[in-house]
């Protein structure tokens, strides 16, 4: 007889070859008052606006779709603001295979660094991943 354990990997290996497909959401929440710049860059080369954060408990959030994602990097890059408001130089990028169908947090800390906190229903390698829900 099969064990429990066995049928649910059999199962969830199933519906990851059959879905193929990611559909998750991305929070960034910011743990800081400075002022930063993030931005996303999806699986599919595609990149979100240019989120500014400028105080502590704020949050931005973004759509990720597509095909395959687990075949290509998520990337989350942080960027200084210049005086004049604009984007400055990088301070920081991490980047994770992802893919799924849930939810992904970042948090984006005192010093510029942004990393994933927490996840449900997305698969992570490659990183610093994060608890899973």
């Amino acid at each position: 007889m099969i064990s429990l354990v066995i049928k649910l990997c059999i199962l969830t290996t199933l519906l990851f070859i059959i879905t193929k497909a990611c559909d998750f959401k991305v929070v960034i929440v910011s743990s800081t008052d400075k002022d930063y710049f993030v931005q996303i860059k999806a699986p599919n080369g595609t990149a979100s606006e240019l989120f500014h954060f400028k105080k502590g408990g704020q949050k931005e959030s973004l759509q990720v779709t597509g095909e395959n994602c687990g075949l290509n990097m998520t990337t989350a890059n942080t960027y200084k603001v210049n005086p004049d408001g604009t984007r400055g130089q990088r301070l920081h990028q991490t980047k994770a295979m992802l893919d799924g169908m849930g939810l992904v947090r970042y948090s984006l800390i005192a010093d510029g660094q942004i990393m994933i906190d927490s996840r449900a229903g997305v698969m992570c390698a490659f990183a610093i991943c994060g608890g899973r829900g």
